[in-house]
C-alpha cells in the first residue's frame, strides 16, 4: 500500500501513513499561467494499491480536478486498487433541489469519483442530513465515519462530565448525542429557521437548564459561524457560565475568529480542514475506518 498526499491532504497523509505503517508520497502540482492544473507522480505506482488523500477545502474546485486527474493517472500507470480518503468531502451540503433548476451536487460529484476509477471511498462525517448512507451516492464500497470519541476526550480534557453539549439544530444530533454519550453529561438541541442564506432564528432550546453551567456547541460543519453565535446568544441569557464551540470541519481561520470574537470561550475543530483551531487528530479514526473495511 502507497499513500499518496494530494495538495490538501498532506498533514492528514503523513499521519494515515504512519499509523497504517506504508510508504508515504506526495503528489507534485503546478498552476499553468492559465490556471490548468499541472500534476505528476513522485512515486511508482505500478501494481500497488494506492491511496489517495485530498480534503476538498480550500478550493474544493481545484481540490476535486486534481483528484479526478490523480485517481484516472493512477490506473492508467497500472495502480492494482485506487482507494480515495477525503477528510472533509465537499460538494455534499447540495443533497437535494432546494429551489427548481439548481443542481444536486452530491450524487455528481460521487459519480465523478467512481467514473475517474475510484474502488473504494472513505470521508469524516460525512453531509448525510437527508441521505440515509453512503449507498445512495456511490456504488463502489464506501464509508462515512465518525471522530466522536476524539471530540468527547476533548470536552471530558476541558470541562469533566460536568459540561452540558447542545446542539445548534436539529440534524446536529447526529454528532452532539453520540458525544454527550460518551462524554456522560446532558444532551439538547436548539430548534432552528433559516430565514435566508446567512440569516438564522433560533426559536427554542428544550427542557436543559444551563444556568451557572459551562456549554458546549457541537456541530459537524462550520462555515461562517453565524448559527453558533446565534445559539450562543440565546445560552448566555440562559444563565450560561461559558459556551464554546466543537466541530469536526471549521472551514476557515476567519469563522473560528469570528466565533472567538463573539464571546466563544474555546473553538475547537479537527484536522479535516487545516485552521489554526485544528486540535483533533482525524488520522487514527480515518487508518482504524480503513482497516475494518468500507462497509
Amino acid at each position: 500500500m502507497l499513500v499518496i498526499a494530494c495538495s490538501n491532504g498532506k498533514e492528514i497523509g503523513k499521519k494515515l501513513a504512519k499509523h497504517l505503517g506504508v510508504k508515504y508520497s506526495e503528489l507534485w502540482k503546478e498552476v499553468f499561467p492559465d490556471g490548468e492544473l499541472h500534476l505528476c507522480f513522485n512515486a511508482d505506482v505500478k501494481g500497488k494499491q494506492v491511496v489517495f488523500v485530498q480534503g476538498f477545502s480550500p478550493s474544493p474546485n481545484e481540490s476535486l480536478v486534481e483528484l479526478l486527474f490523480a485517481i484516472r493517472t493512477a490506473k492508467e500507470l497500472g495502480a492494482k486498487k485506487v482507494t480515495v480518503v477525503a477528510p472533509y468531502f465537499g460538494y455534499m451540503r447540495q443533497d437535494r433541489r432546494f429551489h427548481s433548476g439548481e443542481v444536486k451536487s452530491n450524487t455528481i460529484v460521487s459519480r465523478l469519483i467512481e467514473f475517474a476509477g475510484a474502488d473504494s471511498f472513505y470521508t469524516v462525517a460525512g453531509h448525510l442530513h437527508r441521505v440515509n448512507s453512503m449507498t445512495e451516492l456511490f456504488k463502489i464500497p464506501a464509508k462515512n465515519f465518525s471522530i466522536h470519541e476524539e471530540m468527547a476526550n476533548w470536552v471530558k480534557k476541558k470541562f469533566g462530565t460536568k459540561a452540558i453539549v447542545i446542539g445548534p439544530d436539529i440534524e446536529s444530533w447526529r454528532v452532539g448525542k453520540h458525544v454527550a454519550q460518551l462524554v456522560g453529561c446532558k444532551y439538547d438541541t436548539f430548534l432552528k429557521k433559516r430565514v435566508s442564506g446567512s440569516k438564522i432564528k433560533h426559536t427554542a432550546v428544550a427542557t436543559i437548564d444551563c444556568k451557572g453551567r459551562d456549554v458546549v456547541i457541537i456541530d459537524d460543519i462550520v462555515s461562517t459561524g453565524g448559527t453558533i453565535i446565534g445559539a450562543a446568544e440565546h445560552l448566555k441569557k440562559m444563565g450560561a457560565k461559558s459556551v464554546s464551540a466543537l466541530c469536526v470541519h471549521l472551514m476557515s481561520d476567519a469563522a473560528g475568529d469570528k466565533l472567538r470574537r463573539n464571546g466563544i470561550r474555546f473553538v475547537a475543530a479537527s484536522n479535516t480542514v487545516q485552521t489554526k483551531y485544528s486540535v483533533l487528530d482525524a488520522s487514527s479514526a480515518i487508518a482504524s475506518a480503513m482497516l475494518s473495511g468500507p462497509q
